[in-house]
């Protein structure tokens, strides 16, 4: 009945040790009546039936562990069902009795096995995949704020930030996959699409291709758009500037500087103004063409000295002295330098 595979009867096994008010007699007609019912042997109705015979709140827990692409910790468990850790730690203790969850005692990690994945997706309903697909994504966006502190702690901080990332990495893009799919559908998912680059920009720098990078960029830009967040809108525009340049694409990355720059003017955001201007400069420089850049740089300067930033002006004042210096000006670059 359990097509001679090795799982199929471990989880009988369980489920039968759980129920103790259960003979075996009774749990075979229950497992034979199970098989015809689904029209299916083995590991699927030895499956079914253990889920059948789950107390009601794990029913309800179990299928939500779908929304992890792989292994998780008890914290990230609790997070998607919304428990504390200790009723957490407990009810995964009873799935793993019931033989419908794998734990990897080597990395104290659990795993929902790819052959229960098919059960899982048909006993959870939109509204229950919905709202585990929010915590999950929005837990493992707080882990990669996480990830991002400790990096920037440098030394063997960073180092702890950098695998902390790399352990959770299938989670984390699996988080910002869901909220960049689902981000049409609710605000609140569209802000937090909105929200995944910023909440690790170093780490993503150092762990992410450029190209996976500007697939982040335009979905939470697309976030920000459906929500209609300018601040938002503008600083991912010129994140994408930034990857577009770092790819050698200049002139691509001063169609996205001009729009970010557009938005700084339209919402009174001097600094991030004196920044795209700086932006255009450098790509400006780039093309190789100088006497555009230092007006931008010229420009940038004029901001900085408005608002009193200090240190940017000492950088647009230093930038300006390289400009000149290109132009093969060196007075002109010793006077600003």
């Amino acid at each position: 009945m359990c097509d001679y595979l090795p799982l199929a009867v471990r989880i009988s096994a369980n489920t039968l040790r759980e129920n103790e008010t259960l003979s075996p007699q009774e749990f075979i007609q229950k497992l034979r009546d199970t098989s015809q019912r689904l029209e299916r042997i083995g590991v699927e109705a030895a499956l079914r039936l253990g889920y059948d015979l789950l107390p009601d709140d794990l029913q309800a827990h179990w299928p939500a562990l779908l929304v992890f692409p792989g292994s998780f910790d008890k914290a990230a468990a609790a997070a998607v069902w919304n428990l504390e850790p200790e009723p957490a730690r407990q009810a995964l203790g009873r799935l793993l009795r019931y033989g419908l969850l794998e734990y990897r005692s080597a990395i104290q990690r659990y795993e929902l096995h790819d052959i229960a994945r098919p059960l899982a997706a048909e006993l959870i309903d939109t509204s229950e995949q919905t709202i585990a697909g929010i915590r999950h994504a929005e837990y493992y966006r707080r882990v990669l704020t996480a990830s991002e502190a400790m990096y920037l702690k440098g030394g063997q901080d960073a180092l702890t930030g950098l695998a902390r990332f790399d352990l959770e990495r299938n989670n984390i893009l699996a988080g910002e996959a869901w909220a960049a799919q689902h981000a049409s559908d609710r605000e609140d998912i569209a802000y937090l699409s909105m929200r995944y680059p910023d909440a690790g920009k170093n780490v993503l720098d150092s762990r992410l291709r450029c190209r996976e990078k500007i697939r982040w960029l335009e979905n939470a830009l697309a976030a920000a758009r459906l929500i209609g967040h300018l601040g938002g809108e503008g600083a991912h525009l010129g994140s994408l500037g930034n990857a577009y340049l770092s790819l050698g694409k200049a002139r691509r990355a001063i169609q996205y500087y001009a729009q970010a720059l557009a938005i700084a003017r339209e919402t009174g955001d001097r600094r991030g103004e004196g920044t795209r201007l700086g932006n255009l400069a450098i790509a400006c420089k780039v093309l190789g063409d100088t006497p555009r850049a230092i007006e931008y740089y010229q420009a940038a300067l004029t901001i900085a000295r408005q608002i009193g930033d200090r240190q940017a002006e000492g950088s647009r004042l230093g930038n300006l002295g390289n400009a000149y210096i290109a132009l093969g000006e060196p007075r002109q670059a010793i006077e600003r330098y």
